[in-house]
């Protein structure tokens, strides 16, 4: 799962792949389950988490990457708390 604002609300949403493309060399690197660190031959940015959470890691900054996730279903985390409560 991967959270994001919308207004004030926070969004939890389902990684079905977990990819970026590396904006100096290249590559497309692709992290397939928890712990599964990949980096582009560079060694410029690198991508982790796999399907449980999104991590990112650069040399400069994020414009070294461009992101490529893919995401399925979205939860309002708010309705989601409450049906547990009930």
């Amino acid at each position: 799962m991967d959270f994001k604002q919308v207004g004030s609300k926070t969004v939890a949403r389902e990684i079905l792949r977990n990819v970026i493309k590396c904006n100096h060399c290249g590559d497309v690197i692709e992290s397939k389950h928890a712990h599964d660190f990949k980096s582009c031959k560079c060694g410029c940015v690198h991508v982790d988490g796999g399907l449980e959470y999104l991590r990112r890691g650069f040399t400069n900054g994020e414009e070294d990457y461009e992101e490529l996730s893919e995401f399925g279903k979205e939860f309002d985390i708010e309705s989601l708390l409450h049906v547990a409560k009930s």
